[in-house]
């Protein structure tokens, strides 16, 4: 059997931001998050949201989740929707944080158990891409426009 000591990579060239209207559900594909992990499946590859958005949801086949595999992204079943008041006449900005694991990790990474990251100002100064917690897990911030309608 082969050692599974590859951490995941997050796929370049993914788009910046995702659009949604107000009020909506705009799907999360491949083209925002994607990943892939050298000595695993890539569709097993596990998105753990850290930070939830601020004027929304994360949800799989309609259900608010916590996390979600890369498959789901793949059957086009995962999704944000916009649950804030109405916001006027200039778009919002929300932000997703996912640690991105594979299957064999073995335990939840300090950021989604209560511990580690904190609360969720950890990091608003860093823009959109990756960082590295200490344990070498990939971490993603999805950048969302929700746009009024």
């Amino acid at each position: 059997r082969p050692v599974n000591d590859e951490v995941p990579v997050v796929a370049a060239g993914l788009k910046a931001v995702l659009g949604c209207v107000e009020g909506r559900a705009a799907a999360i594909t491949a083209e925002y998050l994607y990943a892939t992990d050298a000595d695993s499946d890539n569709g097993s590859l596990t998105y753990l949201i850290a930070r939830q958005p601020y004027h929304g949801v994360v949800l799989r086949a309609g259900a608010i989740v916590d996390r979600f595999v890369q498959a789901d992204i793949t059957a086009g079943v995962v999704s944000y929707k916009h649950t804030g008041l109405e916001i006027g006449l200039e778009p919002r900005h929300d932000t997703i944080t996912f640690v991105i694991s594979d299957e064999d990790s073995g335990s939840a990474p300090p950021c989604c158990g209560g511990g580690g990251r904190g609360g969720g100002g950890g990091h608003p100064a860093r823009s959109r891409g990756t960082a590295r917690l200490s344990d070498s897990l990939p971490v993603y911030d999805l950048q969302i426009t929700v746009f009024p309608v």
